[in-house]
């Protein structure tokens, strides 16, 4: 099937960056001028994609691929300084002893926390008629999932953050028919509707912002959700959980190399079965959610699309489970169907079946090429090389699970480096890093993806996210300063040189 959708055929490049990572002055990175102090910098530098990784609100540890909602985005994005701007602050966000170099997550939501509060304060006393307007239209287009998830928060809010399989009965079983009702005197679940038209209303602006720029932006979609979600608590037959909310099999994948155990991930799985009687409309409402936002998206794990190994819920670790096919092919036909073209790029790293490159190739899905997986060995013939790509992917110099690219080939066994210097040339860890780049835009590859850390030559210090580790990741932030015009300089000398 030739589904190449136009937007992946052009030869294109790229860095990826969380908004979390953005510089801002209230503890954490937003899409205020931050946001467009990159984009000018993308622009300068003649990229032409901004990556970024999940944006949805997060819980424990953080993590970007555990959102509360598939759905919702994280509201401590707001940018408090447009809020004032737009007159929903009455006076500009005061000095406060927020890190400008790293995220502290608890303190920079109670920073933010106050001011939102006085702004939907402000909202509901005295919000002018054409923003109640635009307020109630957000509302009702979006109450399939915005009106579940508002009335989620104010329930974790009630009872202390626990996960909604530890509430009461009363309330762990989710009842749409009574929706409207139990949110109308519900100021907490307002607040949340009224965070998430905010956010939608100042992304509406980014998005428009980076078009004028011609900087197409690609979203990152985690291919399961969070037993703790808005989405499992108010669809829980179309998971695997039980009536008391308990897993009854959880995602993950078997023991390899890196693994004896394998990674219990915990995620509840999908009841394909019950999801194909309503013809995928959860998916078809998910995607669409992410089109809306983004022009492209990463989708996670895709491989568990064809199959997946399924766990049982109380297993300690991965071991035992069993491969299970998943309807991959009938999902991606009903999206055809519907949208009529897919913007995806399918993260397709690991152990990777045919079954599963069949899969991504019947409809012309982008891979992944990681150009640090290409010298995990001394093989001519490692998929990951560049002189061994095909046109349809796209090359990362690394991803957020990995070092960056100073540290890694700092860390790299003298056989590596070696095996490293002989491809490349010979060097110190950041010239080496510069060749890798080049190596990435000289190559067939449609698009190319820098974490920005390499763009920046940045050593393991500022590494993203180390996988199995539960705390201290997800804190990477830039500063404005590191926008320098060198960077683009550098940047923009590869784009023209490789027709990018």
């Amino acid at each position: 099937m030739n589904t190449e959708n136009e937007l992946l055929k052009s030869r294109r490049a790229g860095v990826v960056l969380p908004i979390f990572s953005l510089p801002s002055k209230h503890g954490i990175g937003d899409i205020g001028v931050g946001a467009y102090q990159f984009l000018d910098w993308l622009s300068e530098s003649g990229m032409k994609v901004w990556q970024m990784l999940p944006i949805g609100p997060t819980g424990y540890g953080n993590s970007p691929y555990s959102s509360y909602s598939a759905f919702a985005a994280q509201h401590l994005f707001i940018s408090l300084d447009f809020m004032y701007r737009d007159g929903l602050l009455a006076k500009r966000p005061g000095q406060h002893s927020l890190s400008a170099s790293s995220i502290d997550y608890d303190k920079a939501a109670a920073y933010k926390h106050r001011y939102l509060l006085l702004a939907y304060d402000k909202f509901v006393r005295s919000a002018h008629p054409t923003l109640r307007n635009d307020y109630s239209n957000f509302v009702e287009q979006q109450a399939h999932w915005l009106l579940p998830y508002s009335w989620f928060m104010s329930l974790k809010h009630k009872y202390g953050q626990k996960p909604w399989y530890h509430w009461d009965v009363k309330d762990r079983v989710f009842d749409r028919n009574v929706l409207t009702q139990k949110m109308a005197n519900d100021t907490t679940a307002h607040f949340h509707c009224f965070l998430q038209f905010i956010f939608h209303k100042q992304w509406s602006e980014l998005r428009g912002a980076a078009a004028k720029k011609g900087i197409v932006l690609m979203g990152d979609m985690p291919i399961f959700v969070a037993h703790d979600s808005a989405d499992v608590w108010s669809n829980p037959s179309e998971f695997t959980v039980n009536q008391k909310g308990e897993v009854i099999t959880v995602a993950g994948v078997p023991p390899d190399y890196f693994s004896e155990t394998g990674q219990l991930w915990g995620n509840p799985l999908y009841r394909w079965d019950v999801m194909r009687e309503n013809n995928f409309l959860w998916w078809k409402q998910r995607f669409q959610q992410q089109f809306s936002l983004f022009d492209c998206v990463r989708v996670d794990h895709f491989r568990g699309f064809e199959s997946y190994w399924e766990i049982p819920g109380n297993a300690a670790t991965a071991v035992h489970g069993t491969w299970k096919k998943a309807p991959g092919k009938e999902l991606f036909e009903e999206l055809m169907r519907h949208f009529g073209t897919l913007p995806i790029i399918a993260e397709d790293l690991g152990i990777i079946t045919d079954e599963v490159r069949q899969l991504r190739d019947y409809f012309s899905f982008p891979g992944m090429k990681v150009l640090q997986f290409g010298f995990d060995s001394r093989n001519p013939h490692n998929e990951f090389l560049p002189h061994n790509f095909t046109h349809n992917c796209v090359c990362y110099t690394g991803t957020h699970d990995n070092d960056t690219t100073v540290g890694w080939i700092q860390s790299a066994s003298p056989i590596t480096r070696t095996f490293i210097k002989t491809y490349l040339g010979t060097g110190s860890a950041k010239i080496l890093t510069g060749k890798l780049i080049e190596a990435a835009m000289s190559s067939v590859a449609r698009m190319v993806i820098i974490p920005m850390q390499d763009v920046l030559e940045q050593s393991s210090r500022f590494r993203m996210n180390v996988p199995g580790k539960q705390q201290g990741n997800w804190g990477y932030r830039i500063r404005t300063t590191d926008l320098k015009k060198i960077h683009a300089a550098k940047m923009r000398r590869y784009i023209e040189k490789y027709a990018r």
